[in-house]
């Protein structure tokens, strides 16, 4: 009898571009990653507004790492604080 997989829904993604990278980071770091589209053909992309463009899927025992390898790419997206330049006034 094969063993039965439980999967989970770590990530939505807003783009198909979105979800490619992210599934691309996954793989890469030996994580098996799907995504799974939110369009419906019925609703024409209306549902896609709602939910996101799709849902990032991996093994329940894969979680942890999953989400770890999400948040370091979101942080990386995240625009860098400035740092303020500090003018002397002159005298």
């Amino acid at each position: 009898m094969a063993k039965e997989e439980r999967t989970c829904v770590v990530h939505e993604v807003e783009s198909a571009l979105e979800g490619q990278i992210i599934e691309d980071l996954l793989q890469e770091a030996g994580v098996p990653a799907l995504i799974a589209p939110t369009r419906d053909a019925a609703f024409d992309g209306y549902e896609a507004v709602q939910k996101g463009w799709g849902r990032v899927i991996v093994l329940v025992e894969d979680k942890k790492e999953a989400e770890r390898i999400i948040e370091e790419y979101l942080a990386s997206r995240e625009p860098k604080a400035r740092k303020k330049k500090t003018t002397k006034k002159k005298k």
